[in-house]
């Protein structure tokens, strides 16, 4: 662990200083998030001038230092150091919007108050929309990413941001316990949410298919752990409200494709039905049968008297979907978006 590989010292005006001795010894922590950090261990008499903020220049990575810690007794100095897109996740940009732009345009303008610019962009066919307040630098590359659906690649040497398609293809490597893995971490933790009061469109509640309740409970991680559902309902109710904003993203996003959204366009309704179900009551796809009080809501939602007609489009799905390419990629299109726009919201885990 010790190395030849070279450790270089960036001072505060971005001027590299010197290299840090071959005895310097180091660790590096690569994860899979990219918060990669480097500690580096050198004598107190070669890091008498370093502090935070300066920067390390290892492996064509740069590392942002933000701890030093000196040691009188063994006369060694500690240098921790982050990699340096972990800077954009403390930059909060209060207001994102963009109308109609390309992704190379939206992330030109949201790395415009930070050190990096834009790399790469494989994919720059898709069209962002945007209108998000109080989120970090970090949070917004990531959603356009998803927006996108690629995956983002950072060049912290040069401070450079890409967005690269994701690579679909199996790697062949396999994972075997004590023979190429050698830890095995498992993270417990309770629920965050235990009631919930979910609210749909126009004020929609799950009341008349929840027995007459606007809530959903849930205190199965307790009860699972001995405890009763009236003591775990008296400690650890903890409610959140979900407002669904399904069907409005819907209609955006087949503006967004080009086709403007139609109430009446019995396609259109077709690809909303599919979306519902697919969410919602995925068994009746394959010929089960449809959650109760689903195919209600989705008559009152899309203003069709005839709970027969619902049941009519559910039929007809299926087959448009299997038989139709355009039909199937717009399904597709538009069920992805909807996922990452809820995660994006906290809707959905």
């Amino acid at each position: 662990m010790l190395a030849e590989d070279t450790i270089t010292l960036v001072g505060l005006q971005g001027h590299e200083l010197r290299t840090l001795s071959p005895r310097a010894e180091w660790t590096f922590d690569q994860r899979s998030d990219s918060t990669n950090q480097i500690t580096v261990t050198v004598g107190t008499d070669e890091a008498t001038d370093v502090v935070g903020d300066m920067e390390l220049l290892f492996q064509h990575r740069r590392f942002v230092i933000n701890e030093v810690n000196r040691t009188r007794d063994t006369e060694t100095c500690e240098i921790v150091a982050d990699e340096a897109q972990a800077e954009m996740a403390s930059i909060e940009v209060e207001s994102f919007q963009v109308e109609k732009a390309k992704l190379s345009a939206a992330v030109t303008q949201l790395l415009s108050n930070t050190l990096w610019t834009v790399g790469t962009i494989e994919d720059d066919t898709r069209t962002i929309y945007a209108d998000l307040q109080g989120k970090k630098v970090t949070e917004l590359l990531t959603w356009l990413a998803n927006q996108s659906n690629q995956v983002l690649s950072f060049d912290s040497a040069q401070r450079k941001v890409s967005f690269v398609k994701r690579d679909m293809t199996p790697s062949g490597v396999v994972f075997n316990y004590d023979i190429n893995m050698s830890n095995i971490k498992k993270t417990e933790t309770p629920p965050t949410c235990t009631v919930l009061h979910p609210i749909g469109a126009n004020g929609l509640t799950v009341a008349n298919v929840n027995h007459g309740s606007e809530l959903v409970e849930d205190f199965g991680w307790y009860t699972s752990l001995g405890m009763t559902e009236n003591e775990a309902r008296a400690r650890f109710t903890k409610r959140q409200e979900w407002q669904d904003e399904r069907y409005t993203v819907v209609q955006n996003l087949l503006n967004e494709r080009g086709c403007p959204p139609n109430i009446d366009s019995v396609t259109q309704r077709k690809k909303f039905i599919f979306i519902i179900l697919y969410l919602f009551s995925p068994s009746s796809l394959a010929g089960g049968k449809m959650t109760a009080g689903l195919r209600e809501e989705m008559s009152r939602v899309l203003g069709i008297q005839s709970k027969s007609t619902i049941s009519d489009n559910c039929a007809d799905v299926v087959f448009l979907y299997q038989n139709y390419g355009d039909f199937s990629g717009d399904i597709e299109y538009l069920y992805i978006e909807i996922v990452n726009r809820l995660k994006f919201k906290g809707l959905i885990n």
